[in-house]
């Protein structure tokens, strides 16, 4: 297996990311580590709790702490030829399935920024290039089961929804810049639904969505047989560093990450809150209609005057912490991937991290 020497990991201050840094530099000795270069907007939401995790290793020049917004190509071309990396593991995104979220800066993001860092990359030398992408790509409205991926013809290019849009867009350019790409191996992860503690450990950090679910009652939403592929933060982990040190053999391809399958709200309810489910079921058409009135006053209100006296919740909604049409559509419908090719180019990567029971 190769060693990675450099690595650079954009997003390295997000929620996934900043897990990633961690055990890059806890696994340095085994993966053949130098430097990791962790870069992300100063704004990040983990850098915090990463940095509080890692003072030993930046005192050490182990690990390198790098302000970069990856929509500006310049400074993207500037770090990879301040740091040449042998690995660059790219989780840089912008997650909004908001029907009223930018789609200019989600296309900048998540479309235009992976195709400017591929390209960097390349021409800086880099022999791996992890790109991490998601499930929502292939979703165009229907369920399905045990799907594995089938780039480009399940990519939804044309998504009305802009995040899916912008997210297929940045793996096709990913997977178009790679063909005939002879001098760096590029790999796309697409994982399911991923998940952490509600509070976070000492190896990630918490679940946003987790705290959010949390301020409503344990109802069962939906037909409780519905399941959805959940994948926890340590086994995207643990998919990236595999495909790293394994890139040649996995070279051009795109693997499905999974843990389990289950019902997202008894999962949630379950197994991360800690909570039993009332005997309860809301019918989920009438969470469809709901998140579908949120959706049209979000739509409205942006032409409303801005001097109208409403409250900031009325003007605008958490990007994941909300209810959208998307969202909810996507947790009422059987949404499962078939991991197999990634058992076969990674063997057995899953690592429930002690979040997940098993099956509910």
């Amino acid at each position: 297996m190769a060693d990675l020497r450099t690595a650079l990991v954009l997003g390295g201050g997000g929620w996934v990311g900043s897990a990633l840094v961690l055990e890059l530099l806890q696994r340095r000795e085994e993966l053949g580590l130098r430097c990791v270069v962790a870069a992300d907007l100063p704004t990040a939401p983990c850098s915090a709790w990463l940095r509080s995790r890692t003072r030993a290793f930046i005192e050490e020049g182990v690990l390198v702490e790098a302000q970069l917004d990856v929509t500006d190509a310049s400074a993207v071309r500037g770090i990879v030829e301040r740091f040449p990396p042998t690995a660059v593991f790219n989780l840089a995104a912008a997650i909004d399935v908001r029907p009223e979220a930018p789609a200019v800066r989600l296309e900048e993001v998540n479309a235009q920024a992976p195709r400017n860092l591929a390209k960097a990359a390349a021409g800086a030398g880099a022999v791996t290039f992890i790109h991490v992408s998601t499930l929502d790509v292939s979703y165009a409205g229907r369920g399905h089961r045990n799907q594995a991926p089938q780039p480009p013809e399940d990519l939804q290019l044309t998504s009305p929804i802009a995040y899916v849009r912008s997210k297929a867009r940045g793996e096709r350019f990913i997977a178009d810049f790679a063909q005939g790409l002879s001098s760096m191996n590029t790999i796309v992860l697409r994982p399911g639904h991923i998940y952490a503690p509600l509070e976070g450990t000492a190896r990630c950090a918490g679940d946003a969505l987790a705290g959010f679910l949390r301020l409503f009652p344990p109802l069962q939403i939906g037909c409780p047989s519905v399941q959805m592929s959940m994948v926890s933060v340590e086994t995207v982990v643990e998919a990236a560093l595999r495909a790293a040190q394994r890139a040649s053999q996995c070279r051009g391809r795109c693997l499905a990450l999974k843990d389990l399958d289950a019902n997202f709200f008894r999962f949630y309810h379950n197994c991360i809150l800690g909570r039993r489910m009332w005997p309860l079921r809301v019918p989920g058409i009438l969470v469809l209609l709901g998140a579908g009135l949120c959706d049209g006053w979000y739509w409205l209100v942006r032409w409303l005057p801005w001097w109208l006296p409403l409250p900031a919740c009325l003007r605008t909604r958490h990007a994941i912490q909300n209810f959208c049409v998307q969202g909810t559509g996507q947790a009422l419908v059987d949404l499962t991937i078939d991991d197999t090719e990634t058992l076969g180019c990674l063997g057995d990567y899953r690592r429930s991290g002690g979040f997940a029971h098993g099956p509910v």
